[in-house]
């Protein structure tokens, strides 16, 4: 005798066969779809004709369905001369299908994104023309292969000029007593203040690393004359320890000039990302007081132009 279980069928079970056979195939298309076109969006900066393309076959593809929705006898004999098997079978109406709905529907919303995002192009793509944190993000990683290749050449640049300064040197550390400087966080900032180039390439070429945030402040706002080969020493590495750029803070008002320079050689040597978030949320801040004074608007323009140095 068969039991109860086996004698009543699961209900749902029809219900599931649906799913599976049809609801996850096309989920599963428009989620490509969808990637394929977020994916060309974010890559139009770099992209030129490739959109454009991809796009226009999508949109031919759409219009070849509607005649054959619309003329299916032309379809069949346009299909049959160039080779295929021609005729559309049934008597339900091609456009009436699901099938065909749904590769319609898809193809022509991808059609219609895609047209927009290449008509974006310039500003970005259309996610990164609308959302400033997508755009930065997309500077950030399309822009990482010129980075890595200025970075390098830099890194070359400065490599030989060391040499020249502090080629001789077999102990840097003491060569700096010897000079005069102590070999911590203090001894470093004297060293930018005054310009020192050959006591900053002994502790370039020690592997000093910075543990305060004074020889990023005298870089970025110090008072001494502005020494961009002396910067360019100086790598990233020396200060990776998040403290010593905390004077990121500085960003909020106005530099000393040149201060494009400055905040160029903070970028360098520093995380950007969270004192562009900084920035970005004071400027917003900003926006829903009315200034109180000359000095307050001032501090806000200041602001405004850092950020747009620090993103570019």
């Amino acid at each position: 005798m068969p039991s109860l279980d086996a004698a009543q069928p699961n209900p749902m079970g029809g219900l599931y066969e649906f799913v599976r056979g049809h609801l996850v195939v096309i989920n599963n298309v428009v989620v490509a779809a969808a990637t394929l076109v977020g994916a060309l969006d974010f890559l139009a900066p770099r992209l030129s004709l490739a959109p454009v393309i991809i796009y226009s076959m999508t949109a031919c593809l759409c219009l070849l369905m509607l005649l054959a929705a619309a003329a299916p006898g032309l379809a069949a004999r346009l299909i049959s001369a160039v080779g295929g098997a021609g005729g559309f079978g049934g008597s339900t109406p091609l456009w009436r299908r699901p099938a065909w709905q749904v590769a319609f529907a898809i193809l022509l919303g991808v059609s219609i994104i895609g047209f927009s995002s290449v008509a974006k192009a310039s500003q970005g793509g259309l996610i990164a023309s609308q959302f400033p944190a997508a755009k930065n993000l997309q500077d950030s990683l399309l822009g990482l292969r010129r980075d890595v290749a200025d970075i390098k050449q830099g890194v070359d640049a400065a490599n030989g000029k060391l040499d020249i300064l502090v080629g001789d040197s077999k102990d840097p550390k003491k060569d700096l007593v010897a000079s005069g400087y102590s070999y911590d966080d203090s001894g470093l900032q004297r060293a930018i203040r005054q310009g020192d180039r050959r006591a900053v390439g002994l502790f370039v070429k020690a592997g000093y690393r910075a543990t305060y945030l004074t020889p990023i402040g005298t870089i970025l706002n110090g008072d001494q004359r502005w020494d961009a080969e002396l910067v360019a020493l100086l790598p990233p590495s020396m200060f990776a320890d998040k403290a010593t750029c905390a004077q990121g803070t500085l960003l909020n008002y106005e530099l000393k000039p040149p201060a494009a320079e400055r905040i160029a050689a903070f970028k360098r040597l520093c995380d950007a990302a969270p004192w562009v978030a900084m920035l970005q949320r004071n400027i917003a801040n900003d926006q829903l007081t009315p200034s109180p004074n000359d000095q307050w608007t001032r501090m806000r323009a200041a602001r405004k132009s850092n950020l747009a140095l620090l993103t570019q």
